[in-house]
């Protein structure tokens, strides 16, 4: 399976290469808006959150969180670390989200399942790009417009706290077992296992600059999304020029390759009501786009977190978002 689509991704670069050699004009149209969005909106917003989120992580801020939660909680370690995790996520838009994700899950603070669960819920459209750009592709009344935030985050929130129901139980089953070992324990292993840890602890890592630790990690992240964003816009600019992608279902299709491209392609066209319209742009900003998992896959390049879970609930929070659409703006 692995060699096949190996395979086909040499044919699908062979193939680029020559319809952007013959479309050179397009490719370069399309780079420059995918560039000019970049510089304009996404650098500008972006990146001070994700400076300000390295240096939480390098100041421990979070833990702050962490340690209030857990003493309001019994048995709350999930909630004490999610909660802060998925806010910041929500308030700071894409990848603050999974940066702390992919720092606590390398951290052992959150395991595998948590990690890839809570990913795709911290991981979305910061409110200031929701109240600054998706507003301005659409005409909703005030009234209608607190309707429509309410279809974009409703899903979020209800995903969250039905995910903390499995994971609070099976925290609370985890501490009983944790504290049934330490019981049955020999005092000899807990001496034991007290010096590999001082030994352990007094090797302690060379301390990082701020530079290597912040500001370069910080550029690292938002240079690769400027890329992404680029590749993307080339790629949906090229297919919206082709009649065959210019049908309403494909263009739904094409919205979801970038978000930012996505919403204002389907802003500018026409369908059967204006509710259907408002709708579609609300699965497609909840769902975020392909640009902004390849934006999360990058982030995540250094954990063994796998992007199915996120596809899945991402799929389903954007189907939600579309249903709510239909029926609270009729």
């Amino acid at each position: 399976m692995k060699k096949l689509i190996f395979r086909l991704a040499q044919v699908l670069c062979c193939l680029s290469f020559i319809l952007m050699l013959l479309q050179y004009s397009l490719v370069l149209k399309y780079a420059k808006e995918g560039l000019f969005v970049w510089v304009s909106c996404v650098l500008p917003l972006l990146l001070p959150f994700i400076i300000l989120s390295k240096f939480w992580i390098r100041y421990k801020i979070p833990q702050l969180f962490f340690k209030q939660v857990h003493r309001l909680v019994p048995a709350g370690t999930t909630i004490a670390i999610s909660l802060p995790v998925f806010l910041l996520g929500l308030c700071s838009g894409f990848p603050v989200g999974a940066i702390f994700i992919s720092h606590y899950y390398q951290q052992n603070l959150l395991n595998k399942r948590q990690a890839e669960s809570l990913l795709p819920l911290a991981s979305f459209v910061s409110p200031m790009f929701v109240a600054g750009y998706v507003r301005s592709q659409i005409n909703l009344q005030e009234r209608l417009w607190i309707y429509y935030l309410l279809c974009l985050y409703l899903p979020v929130l209800l995903c969250y706290l039905l995910l903390l129901i499995p994971d609070s139980h099976i925290s609370a089953i985890y501490h009983r077992q944790k504290k049934r070992r330490q019981a049955s324990s020999s005092s000899f292993a807990r001496k034991d296992s007290a010096k590999s840890v001082t030994k352990l602890s007094n090797k302690k890592p060379p301390a990082l600059s701020l530079s290597e630790e912040v500001f370069l990690p910080s550029l690292e992240i938002i240079f690769i999304i400027g890329i992404y964003m680029m590749i993307f816009s080339i790629l949906s600019g090229m297919l919206t020029s082709f009649p065959l992608f210019q049908a309403p279902v494909f263009t739904f299709v094409l919205a979801n390759l970038e978000v930012t491209t996505g919403i204002h392609l389907l802003a500018l066209k026409p369908f059967i009501t204006p509710q259907i319209q408002y709708a579609l742009i609300a699965a497609a900003t909840s769902f975020g786009g392909l640009c902004t998992m390849a934006q999360v896959q990058t982030v995540l390049s250094a954990t063994d977190l796998s992007l199915k879970r996120y596809i899945v609930i991402k799929t389903g929070t954007a189907f939600v978002s579309f249903l709510l659409c239909l029926i609270l703006l009729c």
